[in-house]
């Protein structure tokens, strides 16, 4: 039965995978790529490279001391430095497979460090929840401004639910609180995890905590925004925050549904589109959608591929050292 389960879910998921890779081509290929390929071809490189120094320093930086400011209150202990690498190395794998790949790499790797797979698993829920209440004030911001009907309703959505979002995480966070006081562990492996799960989802509900990591957050976020501002501006693009804001939010939101290998298409059409919405003429959209991918995954990936083989090497490791630890115990 649980075979069949497993077997029906991959389907459904490489399904949708499929759905929306075919709507972001369709959609992509309405956008004359030739045209925006053109356009490339003319933009001022500097900027670009502008835009992935930005990426490599102080985005990545600033995501590295969030994830550190959440970590700190767990228990385990792991340097900044081969923090930095993991973070490096799963965003590396997250752009050339997929963010859920990146994120189980960011387990193992701290989990290989002595940080129970538990309070890794309620850092990046809660990094998830900040995230979404980041976004949520972004796009409160831009509402108060004049913003087309299309652009206005996306950035109200991404408010609504970022809001929603963080007041259902503290909610949850104290009845974990609650139930982890006032209730023995159970003895079941499986809801030991998850009582351990509650407990330090609780333990990141604390004020002094999510003001620091809310701070980190709303860095890397600007980071993400002047990037976008910095592709604009090498295209020849007037800088609208606007603009910058809506594409910065519904490439985030369409990062957390599945898609294809790496968001390929998907990345590129959702920024395109959501620039499209604030009157930016199609091909400039298009192209800034592809160099707005590039500055993202580039440096990103050089800097991060000699973490990730590491990652993939203690992994190797760590089942060989399993195998071998196996007939000992029978």
């Amino acid at each position: 039965m649980s075979v069949n389960r497993r077997t029906l879910k991959r389907v459904l998921r490489w399904v949708a995978i499929a759905a929306i890779g075919v709507f972001a081509v369709l959609f992509v290929r309405r956008l004359d790529p030739e045209r925006a390929l053109g356009a490339i071809a003319g933009a001022n490189i500097w900027w670009v490279l502008a835009a992935m120094l930005v990426n490599a320093t102080l985005r990545v930086g600033t995501r590295v001391l969030r994830t550190r400011s959440l970590l700190s209150v767990l228990p385990g202990a792991v340097p900044l430095r081969q923090l930095a690498q993991f973070v490096y190395g799963s965003m590396a794998l997250g752009y050339i497979v997929s963010p859920v790949a990146g994120s189980a790499a960011r387990v193992f790797a701290l989990q290989h460090h002595g940080v129970p797979s538990e309070a890794v698993i309620a850092v990046g829920l809660w990094e998830k929840v900040i995230t979404g209440a980041t976004l949520a004030v972004f796009s409160g911001v831009m509402l108060l401004r004049e913003t087309p009907p299309e652009a206005h309703y996306s950035l109200l959505v991404a408010t609504l639910l970022g809001s929603i979002g963080l007041a259902v995480a503290i909610l949850a966070a104290t009845v974990f609180r609650y139930l982890t006081r006032h209730h023995a562990a159970p003895t079941t492996r499986v809801r030991r995890w998850l009582f351990s799960l509650g407990r330090s989802l609780a333990q990141l509900n604390d004020a002094k905590t999510l003001a620091r990591t809310f701070v980190w957050s709303t860095l890397s976020e600007m980071c993400d925004v002047v990037m976008i501002g910095l592709v604009m501006h090498a295209l020849g693009l007037p800088i609208d925050p606007v603009a910058c804001v809506l594409a910065f939010v519904v490439m985030n939101i369409s990062t957390v549904l599945p898609s294809t290998p790496g968001q390929l298409g998907v990345f590129e059409a959702t920024t395109a589109w959501a620039l499209v919405m604030t009157g930016v003429e199609s091909d400039r959209a298009l192209a800034c959608g592809i160099l707005y991918h590039l500055v993202h995954v580039v440096p990103v990936f050089v800097i991060g591929l000699p973490s990730l083989l590491r990652i993939r090497v203690e992994r190797r490791e760590d089942e060989i050292r399993r195998s071998r630890q196996l007939p000992a115990q029978h």
